[in-house]
């Protein structure tokens, strides 16, 4: 092959090395000039309970937002717990029809305050809840908030409240409040642990005093407290209380114990001095005992 024939074989490749290069760069030129796709509005919705989120399809009524309505006397005490519903997404929330409550208590909860149909992006409605005791027990209802949210359109939560014929003994501890701080199994997770760690409780009432209240730690195998549930320790907690205008303190507990096998979560609760002991009822959430 000739000097010549070689020299316009090497500048034939560069310039298709060139052109497919430039074809490229414009190609990317396009995509870069390329209009963004255009913003998707829908609506969201969250519901809450003091403050406290609300899960849709919850079955576990909680003090912490106020689907647990505590314990009231048959003609006497009469509780209502205020709920908001809040749009965090960027279109219009429509709540569609009127809230309503079904299950095998329905009777003793009322709606005594409807929400606003319309939730406009980043707002909030509020409806509230009244629960009227007309027998001794535990009395379980289901609230359903139908709305035009694409994949919670019938958003439903359990809520509870427990009638009783003898009058109230001590603070009513509704806003009684447990976190677990510093917990640890020690051993093979979900066969045998030896578990220490405490638990700080708290009531977010800004007039309370109670004398002494009896703190329970319990495991349980799920993340709800049941009749299966294994108490790990309790403590005796004393002068538990809050003075008006000062801020709340905490009194921490320490506990221990040996965790069976198959059980996964604990649960808390506290149970003033004379007041009514019930296991199924909680006021703090359920936390993972292994990090598995």
């Amino acid at each position: 092959m000739t000097k010549f024939k070689q020299h316009a074989k090497i500048t034939h490749a560069g310039a298709k090395r060139f052109i497919a290069g430039s074809l490229a760069l414009a190609g990317c030129a396009l995509l870069a000039a390329a209009p963004p796709p255009p913003p998707v509005f829908v609506p969201e919705i969250l519901i809450t309970g003091q403050s406290s989120p609300i899960e849709d399809g919850s079955v576990q009524p909680l003090k912490l937002d106020g689907t647990y309505f505590g314990v009231a006397q048959i003609g006497v005490n009469v509780w209502e717990h205020a709920f908001e519903i809040r749009n965090v997404n960027n279109a219009d929330l429509i709540v569609t029809s009127p809230i309503s409550i079904t299950g095998p208590n329905a009777a003793d909860f009322t709606v005594t305050q409807q929400p606003a149909t319309l939730v406009p992006p980043g707002q909030r409605t509020a409806f509230s809840i009244r629960y009227t005791p007309s027998f001794a027990g535990k009395a379980f209802a289901t609230v359903n908030v139908s709305n035009n949210d694409r994949n919670e359109g019938e958003y439903t939560f359990d809520i509870r409240g427990d009638g009783s014929t003898e009058p109230l003994v001590g603070p009513d501890l509704r806003s009684d409040l447990v976190f677990f701080r510093k917990y640890k199994c020690q051993g093979i997770p979900l066969l045998a642990c030896r578990m220490t760690g405490r638990v700080e409780v708290q009531n977010m009432v800004s007039d309370f005093s109670v004398n002494y209240a009896l703190v329970r730690v319990w495991v349980v195998n799920g993340d709800v407290l049941n009749d299966s549930a294994y108490l790990l320790d309790e403590k005796w907690v004393k002068k538990l209380r809050n003075k008006p205008g000062k801020t709340p303190k905490a009194k921490r507990i320490k506990f221990k114990g040996y965790v069976p096998p198959g059980y996964t979560h604990i649960y808390s609760e506290v149970v003033p001095e004379g007041g009514i002991e019930d296991i199924n009822y909680t006021n703090n959430r359920t936390s993972q005992l292994y990090g598995i």
